[in-house]
């Protein structure tokens, strides 16, 4: 309960004990090119994990980000290799220090063009802030 609970949606999942809080600024349209993060709360086993969700159209697996820092002009790529809920949290993570040292971030979801990961800056904050309520919750910060 280390985050601010009054800044998320929250689904109650009983059957599962899931508890999974989705931040207000993300967009609700599931029928959009989205890229959002959701925190789940296992309360059975005292577990919380963040997860990536997109549009039910975009593949998770294989998932690949593209960086770009535009001071230095490096870039990079960041992919999601399997589904595993570590390898979600690891690529998240991933993700949450490139936008701290203000990188640019795209992807190219199947068919489309290359676009930016965040349609918005209140899309982009309301990630970093998940993110960092995430670590808040299970002690990393």
């Amino acid at each position: 309960r280390n985050i601010r609970q009054s800044n998320y949606d929250i689904e109650v999942l009983e059957d599962a004990g899931w508890r999974i809080y989705r931040h207000e600024d993300y967009p609700e349209d599931t029928s959009a090119h989205y890229f959002k993060t959701a925190l789940v709360v296992n309360w059975r086993v005292n577990k919380a994990y963040p997860i990536i969700e997109m549009a039910k159209a975009i593949n998770k697996e294989g998932l690949e980000i593209t960086w770009k820092d535009p001071k230095s002009n490096k870039s990079g790529t960041l992919a999601l290799s399997d589904l595993q809920r570590k390898y979600e949290m690891e690529l998240l993570t991933h993700l949450y220090n490139h936008i701290i040292n203000e990188h640019e971030l795209s992807w190219k979801p199947e068919g489309e063009k290359s676009t930016t990961l965040f349609f918005d800056s209140e899309q982009k904050e309301a990630f970093r802030i998940t993110m960092y309520d995430f670590y808040r919750l299970t002690g990393i910060l």
